[in-house]
């Protein structure tokens, strides 16, 4: 021990101390490469964060673009058609994508919005959004229709990024105090390396200056390679390391013994659990095959359709038994597309694109936003089927097939029958009126070849057909009979073809009368009534039934014998009241008018009080009035629909957030007095005179009132869109039509946010 104290100690001593310092330097080197490697770490981040932020900038604003191509596709159709009323319908789900703020349809011919849908109420969408406008083209034709607007919103993806910027340079300052704390933990390794250094150098001098370390070290060896041939299984045993002195050896050799004890046993126990190993992995492999089966019964056995596929977009050929019934066919590796799109090829490439489009996509809320986009309903071997899309593990879908097709059938059932029951309400209420419409439509029907005066233009017999059309289809519609206000609507869109082509001729009005089947429909809708009501309604039992005509003989040859007799003062009494048979009181002739605006109101969303007709109800006034009675509908419509305003306008302006529509009617010398007021937004004289001078009329020479009175102009309409209760800019034409003939005269007074108040002059 003498020499190891003298010799092996200060060496050690002396080398450790080597390496200290050694350490020191290349530790002071690795933390300055560290820092710097940090700073140039953090600038590389910084700069791949901002080229990220404007990729995916750019990204989205191609993911708009691709949007505002399809909403251009799909609004082809509708624009080409004039189709108003359903292009909203086709592009409301494109307001789902979250992004997507507003969408305008711009029509080539007048350069303005043809249809608009907001997700903001804020329209000042140009200083708000950002947009992309692409031309709508026809077909594979070159024609251009019109554009669109696509209105986005990118400021949540900058915010995304601002916020994610933040958090980098947090995780940067942690991470650089994670370093500095490993760095930290390498000195501490670091020395506990150089103690080892020094206890290996110790050994190393030990064993050169002792040369009797050889022969422990022959026994050691020895005792080693029994015990490897013992781990090879080349021997029965191991031998037992025979060294007992009390230096290191002796400890190495008690040490190795007490090791090989322990290592002998756990060689024992893994050589019996090898032996065991195969029998387990069969009976785990046969409990997974159970497992496998019973879900497979269940996914059989499930009334929903379960199939998936990968990037390739080819079915797998695990699916559930309910698919193959959906499609009545074997459907592994077969292309998810062609499954779902084999006649649309468009169709099927926009939906796979999709599809590859989304397994690269993170963004969570980007893919629920696209997934949206996807078609959810089918029909599939005539049935309606729903979709249900879902990302799995590894970049794979699963799809969700369920049969909706009872659920369809039923909901359209009940909404017939909701139709029907609204129908019959409306015939009971006022079943005069009823069938006062009833004859006026068989009558019309019947003698509808006289409607097309052969010596006048076509132009002026379509314009008088199509107010008779749009007339009746107001009056029909105020007795909820679906059926006839849609085929109603779709003649009068027949009619609104006609008069923009100038190819137009009385024969074409002619051809499109006769093969027109006015019977069928209104024979398909008094089934219905009948059908519930009974006849008893129809046959009008304990009336006696007198034509006018035949009172008005009567009265002219009662008259010719009292001028005869010189009697005329004992006959007049007689006379008035053969009169009075032909009168009928005006009141009962509003009775309707007060559903109608309940009807329209609703159907808006907008509250008014109910409507009240204010009359003398000994005002008698004969059938010749009831034309332009009936054509009156278009004035309370237009009340309702342009005049009074909704709640939340009325309310933000001071109003009573009810509207109020009245009726007033009386008798004032020789003249009837029909005044008709509205306590709403008042007539837009700067819109009208706006839709005139689009017609080419010269408003500049006329007054306020004449300016107002441009509304009972053919086709001049205020409202942009088309429905099915305004928009076409004929139903005031068809009230001044049936004034005129009665010599009557029309009187407007309009305020801005006060009202409009039409009075109609009629003599009697």
């Amino acid at each position: 021990m003498k020499l190891t104290n003298k010799i092996i100690i200060p060496l050690v001593f002396i080398v450790t101390l080597l390496f200290s310092l050694l350490m020191i330097f290349f530790l002071n080197s690795e933390k300055k490469i560290i820092k710097d490697a940090q700073v140039r770490n953090s600038k590389k981040i910084i700069e791949q964060f901002e080229k990220d932020k404007n990729d995916r900038l750019e990204y989205e604003k191609q993911n708009i673009e691709f949007l505002a191509k399809m909403i251009s596709r799909i609004s082809a159709q509708y624009v080409y058609d004039f189709d108003i009323e359903n292009i909203s319908l086709s592009l409301e789900e494109f307001l789902e994508v979250e992004n997507i703020k507003a969408i305008e349809v711009f029509e080539k011919s007048n350069n303005e919005v043809f249809s608009a849908l907001y997700k903001d109420k804020n329209k000042n969408l140009k200083d708000k959004y950002k947009f992309i406008e692409k031309d709508i083209i026809w077909g594979n034709s070159s024609m251009i229709l019109g554009f669109v607007k696509v209105y986005y919103d990118d400021t949540l993806i900058i915010s995304q990024f601002k916020k994610s910027k933040e958090e980098l340079f947090e995780k940067l300052k942690a991470n650089n105090l994670k370093q500095q704390e490993q760095l930290d933990n390498v000195v501490f390794n670091q020395i506990i390396f150089l103690i080892s250094i020094a206890i290996i150098l110790f050994i190393l001098v030990f064993y050169m200056t002792y040369k009797t370390v050889l022969k422990p070290l022959k026994i050691l060896n020895t005792g080693l390679d029994s015990f490897f041939m013992f781990l090879q299984n080349k021997t029965d045993n191991t031998n037992r390391i025979e060294i007992n002195t009390n230096d290191e050896f002796g400890s190495m050799a008690k040490s190795l013994n007490d090791n090989i004890a322990v290592s002998a046993r756990l060689h024992e126990e893994i050589h019996e659990l090898n032996n065991n190993l195969e029998e387990k992995i069969l009976l785990r492999t046969k409990q997974l095959d159970e497992k496998t089966n019973k879900v497979e019964v269940l996914l059989n056995n499930a009334d929903q359709g379960f199939l998936s596929f990968g990037s390739d977009l080819l079915i797998d050929s695990e699916y559930s038994l309910e698919c193959k019934n959906i499609f009545k066919k074997e459907i592994s590796n077969i292309a998810i597309g062609e499954l779902l799109y084999k006649e649309d090829e468009n169709k099927r490439e926009f939906f796979e694109e999709t599809l590859r489009s989304l397994l690269n996509e993170t963004n969570e809320l980007k893919i629920k936003n696209i997934i949206s986009l996807l078609q959810k309903e089918f029909i599939i071997n005539k049935k309606a089927i729903s979709v249900k899309y879902k990302i799995i593990q590894d970049s794979r879908y699963m799809l969700i097939f369920t049969d909706i097709t009872a659920n369809k059938i039923l909901q359209k059932k009940i909404n017939k029958e909701k139709d029907t029951l609204k129908m019959i309400v409306s015939v009971i209420s006022d079943s005069e009126e009823f069938f006062d419409l009833i004859d006026e439509f068989n009558n019309f029907v019947q003698n509808r070849q006289k409607s097309i005066d052969l010596n006048k233009t076509a132009l002026h017999n379509t314009t008088t057909l199509y107010r008779t059309i749009h007339t009746f289809k107001g009056l029909f519609a105020q007795k909820d009979m679906q059926f006839m206000l849609k085929n109603l609507h779709a003649l009068e869109n027949q009619l609104s073809k006609l008069l923009s082509n100038q190819d137009n001729t009385n024969e074409h009005l002619l051809n499109l009368l006769n093969n027109t089947d006015f019977n069928s429909w209104l024979a398909k809708e008094l089934d219905v009534i009948k059908s519930i009501l009974g006849d008893e309604l129809f046959n009008k039992k304990g009336k006696i039934v007198v034509k006018e005509d035949t009172i008005s003989k009567i009265e002219e040859d009662l008259s010719k014998i009292a001028n005869k007799s010189n009697l005329m003062h004992e006959y007049k009494r007689v006379i008035d009241d053969i009169k009075n048979l032909k009168n009928k009181p005006i009141y009962t002739m509003f009775n309707s008018y007060a559903k109608l605006v309940n009807q329209v109101s609703t159907q808006l969303k907008k509250s008014i009080y109910p409507l009240e007709i204010i009359a003398d109800k000994n005002i008698l006034v004969q059938d010749k009035i009831k034309p332009f009675i009936k054509s009156l509908v278009h004035v309370f419509r237009n009340s309702v629909d342009h005049g009074i305003e909704t709640l939340d306008e009325r309310y933000e302006i001071g109003k009573d957030e009810i509207g109020t529509i009245s009726c007033s009617i009386f008798q004032k010398e020789d003249n009837l007095h029909i005044i008709i007021a509205d306590d709403g937004k008042g007539l837009d004289i700067q819109k009208i005179e706006e839709k005139a001078q689009q017609m080419g009329i010269d408003t500049s020479s006329l007054n306020t009132e004449q300016v107002y009175k441009l509304i009972f102009n053919d086709k001049l309409s205020t409202n942009d869109e088309i429905t099915t209760l305004s928009g076409r800019g004929v139903g005031m034409s068809v009230v001044k039509y049936e004034i005129e003939k009665l010599n009557g005269e029309i009187n407007i007074s309009s305020q801005v946010n006060i009202g409009t108040t039409f009075e109609f002059i009629i003599p009697t």
